[in-house]
């Protein structure tokens, strides 16, 4: 189920928050992410582990960019699902140490099945929340959807962020 790696996250998240004593990430860092976590292909009603490499950077408090690759899975052992998103997330602080997020932009999507792709570029948007670990480090659990050729694809995940 999609939502099992949701509440396992925000159970972590929450643990983060109470023992945390972090400072915010400082405006104008750069910043990479890994997350893992499960992909959903709601026309298919099939799931698989999805993840994703991001790379970004905060222009301010709550302003931030991110390009990110984005694997969503393959299905029935005959098709996967892949592509680059490129997002502007906006955050909204709720502490010194943790944020809620909303996050919109394009997929540039995959889709690959019997040695032939087809790819297109679809929107994108999600949810999420993020809490500091260490002054460079974050834990982040985030809900995306992305609409891959005629369907959606939902993803999961929970991952840490480097900020450099």
């Amino acid at each position: 189920m999609v939502l099992k790696p949701l509440y396992t996250g925000f159970l972590l998240a929450a643990a983060f928050l109470f023992t945390n004593t972090a400072f915010a990430i400082d405006n104008n860092k750069g910043f990479f992410g890994v997350n893992v976590g499960t992909a959903e292909d709601i026309e298919f009603a099939e799931e698989d582990t999805g993840y994703k490499l991001t790379i970004g950077k905060k222009v301010s408090d709550n302003i931030s960019y991110e390009l990110s690759y984005v694997y969503l899975g393959e299905y029935f052992g005959l098709f996967t699902e892949d592509g680059v998103a490129a997002n502007v997330v906006f955050s909204l602080p709720v502490s010194d140490t943790f944020s809620v997020f909303g996050k919109a932009g394009l997929l540039a999507w995959t889709i690959e099945a019997f040695g032939a792709e087809e790819t297109g570029t679809d929107m994108s948007y999600g949810v999420g929340i993020e809490t500091e670990i260490t002054y460079d480090v974050s834990f982040v659990l985030e809900a995306e959807f992305f609409e891959v050729f005629e369907g959606d694809v939902d993803l999961v995940t929970a991952g840490l962020k480097f900020a450099f």
